[in-house]
């Protein structure tokens, strides 16, 4: 691979201030302006802008062959039934726009297999690998009939250009858009992503998908991991929403191993750490008691009652960090008492309509609610028990 900028390059490029115009009036912007900046810093700050221009610098062919190489638009051959190649235009396809949105990660349908599988690549020094679940079968007396064992499928890339990218991904890691996957004492290199959904054949303002991709040690990789979100509530951002569980999940990871060095680290982050409490189904107010209590902050969009929260409870996190939170203003209900006199009931009882039924589960479940479902996905009708606070049936669709 042609190495346009190296990790170390003081070269810088124009991210035009956020915003770009191409010939046909359409705007490719970033989240936040940037000006001159090195590509070291593009890659930290997630420029689409930038990622669009330097495309243009690789011949079309090329930018296929590369992409091609990396699994994109052709099936790995997992040992499962099901795998599909998702969709990449070839050249002859492309038209005067294409590379600018494939550059950051448009027009193109790739599974969260071969994203995670492309990293890997990286990880392993510009080799591709071939993906497996199984490792060995055996028969009803524990002999062994068959063993499988990782695979090379092709070189993609050279080791230095691996390891320039690695650096690259380390830095957005260590000072850019993914400092939420930061482990203490271990280096981890990964991407932020954040996608508009296809809703309808055009891309949604208000549908996204939010993910972090890397892998771990960044030194000796032995892990690649990809956490991907459906229609993240608290923040659409990758790096805020995605990133913290990759932290978390790594952290586990190493609490279950013995990396030397690392571990020691890691009880020492975590002697500065608290458990999220659960402040689903309580008032915004109650919420920042609760929370302020154990050193932490609370970052909420709406009033009323909490909803959704993120981290999630039993999570652990260090002292002083933020909690990002859901809340509505519950629908007061209305009922007759036994002098038919009409009373209203406050807001004990959550209001989940429009939820997905999982979140509803989660938050009537938080305020002590029993729940009966009918249908799934998300909820259209709460109905509660007559004379009962905390029963309620949701009905789905």
């Amino acid at each position: 691979m042609d190495i346009l900028y190296s990790s170390h390059s003081t070269d810088t490029v124009n991210a035009h201030h956020g915003v770009w115009k191409l010939s046909d009036g359409y705007e490719i912007k970033d989240s936040h302006p940037l000006g001159r900046i090195t590509f070291a810093e593009a890659i930290e700050q997630s420029s689409n802008v930038v990622f669009a221009l330097q495309s243009q610098k690789i011949a079309d062919d090329k930018f296929y062959k590369y992409a091609r190489d990396f699994g994109f638009g052709i099936t790995l051959g997992i040992d499962v039934p099901g795998e599909v190649s998702g969709r990449m235009k070839k050249p002859r396809e492309f038209d005067g726009a294409t590379k600018y949105f494939m550059a950051y990660g448009y027009e193109l349908a790739a599974t969260a297999l071969q994203i995670v599988n492309a990293y890997s690549a990286v990880a392993n020094g510009g080799v591709m690998m071939k993906p497996y679940l199984i490792k060995k079968i055996l028969d009803e007396n524990g002999n062994e009939i068959e063993s499988y064992s990782p695979q090379k499928i092709r070189r993609v890339i050279s080791p230095e250009t691996a390891k320039e990218l690695t650096e690259l991904f380390c830095g957005v890691v260590e000072r850019g858009t993914g400092v939420e996957a930061r482990v203490q004492g271990m280096r981890i290199a990964g991407k932020t992503g954040t996608a508009q959904q296809l809703v309808d054949g055009t891309y949604s303002k208000k549908a996204y998908t939010a993910s972090f991709v890397g892998f771990f040690p960044a030194d000796k990789p032995k892990i690649a991991m990809m956490i991907m979100l459906d229609k993240p509530q608290t923040d659409i951002y990758g790096g805020k929403t995605a990133a913290p569980i990759f932290r978390r999940i790594a952290q586990r990871w190493i609490s279950a191993t013995h990396i030397e060095g690392i571990k020691d680290e890691i009880l020492t982050e975590q002697s500065d750490s608290v458990t999220v409490p659960d402040v689903r189904g309580i008032s915004v107010e109650n919420a920042e008691v609760v929370l302020h209590q154990l050193g932490l902050r609370l970052k909420n969009r709406g009033q009323g009652i909490i909803a959704q929260q993120s981290p999630l409870p039993t999570i652990r996190v260090v002292r002083g960090s933020e909690i990002l939170a859901e809340s509505r203003v519950p629908t007061p209900q209305v009922v007759n008492t036994d002098s038919t006199e009409k009373v209203r009931i406050a807001a004990l009882r959550p209001d989940v309509r429009g939820m997905a039924v999982r979140r509803a589960l989660a938050v009537l479940h938080a305020a002590g609610t029993k729940v009966k479902v009918i249908g799934s996905g998300s909820v259209q009708r709460q109905t509660w028990a007559p004379g009962k606070e905390k029963s309620c049936t949701i009905e789905c669709k």
